[in-house]
């Protein structure tokens, strides 16, 4: 992390504006790492750029010069590298009332740090919707996978209706707010690649054709038939599979994996 102070004159006083800068994508807020995903999406200005990620006053920010604005900018460099993240700068999803639909407040929490508390079955369903998100490019698949992963407060996976969740999301007015939480799952995975190199190979999402110039993309893999391989002959322990912590079933897949190769 990295800091700005910047001291400005306001009715005959000195006053100070300290702007916290992150170095990579894992030190930002939510709300920095929402102002950067929506300027590289063109979807804000710059100016409120300036506002939400540098959290600088509206009062503030027209007496900066370009000078100014360029050494502010300047911080970003790298920004944007790959990044191990295994945390969700964007911490919860919230929906207010409607009196007129009929719907209560909804808060949707994001899983802890380092996927704590995910079961492996929740694991399973958000990353199978992830990927055909990336296979596909459909917007249904990331809010399916939103739906998955965002859960009620005091609610587990087994309680959820993911069907309703996503239709409510449908309705959600920031839908670039929901790719960005895809995106962030990607972050997840590079983190678990490094982790759980074994599991999670760090193999391009594309590959192309030596005698042509066309991309083809992989198809997604199965979750269901790596749990059919955990789970084996002991089906009598499908439903407590299930609810294992994922980090633990990851480790052991991983460990597995790494096994049969030597």
């Amino acid at each position: 992390m990295k800091t700005i102070r910047f001291e400005f004159r306001e009715h005959g006083s000195v006053k100070y504006h300290t702007a916290i800068i992150p170095e990579r994508l894992s030190e930002a807020t939510g709300q920095q790492f929402t102002a950067l995903l929506a300027l590289s999406q063109g979807r804000i200005a710059e100016e409120q750029f300036f506002l939400n990620f540098f959290g600088i006053p509206e009062k503030l920010l027209p007496r900066l010069d370009l000078w100014h604005l360029y050494v502010l900018t300047d911080q970003l460099r790298g920004i944007w590298k790959v990044d191990k993240i295994d945390h969700f700068p964007i911490a919860d999803i919230i929906f207010l009332a409607d009196k007129k639909k009929r719907t209560k407040a909804l808060r949707l929490q994001a899983p802890a740090a380092q996927l704590k508390g995910m079961t492996f079955q929740q694991f399973m369903t958000v990353d199978q919707f992830y990927q055909w998100y990336v296979y596909t490019g459909k917007a249904q698949y990331a809010l399916s996978m939103v739906a998955a992963l965002y859960l009620e407060e005091d609610k587990t996976f087994a309680e959820l209706d993911i069907q309703h969740v996503t239709a409510r999301l449908e309705e959600y007015p920031d839908r670039w707010l929901l790719e960005g939480i895809a995106f962030n799952w990607g972050m997840i995975r590079t983190w678990l690649s490094g982790a759980y190199p074994h599991l999670f190979p760090a193999a391009e999402t594309q590959e192309k054709h030596a005698d042509t110039a066309r991309t083809i993309k992989q198809r997604p893999g199965s979750w269901l038939n790596i749990f059919d391989t955990l789970v084996g002959d002991d089906l009598t322990r499908i439903e407590s599979y299930k609810e294992l912590p994922c980090m633990d079933v990851i480790r052991i897949l991983d460990k597995r994996i790494k096994q049969q190769k030597a």
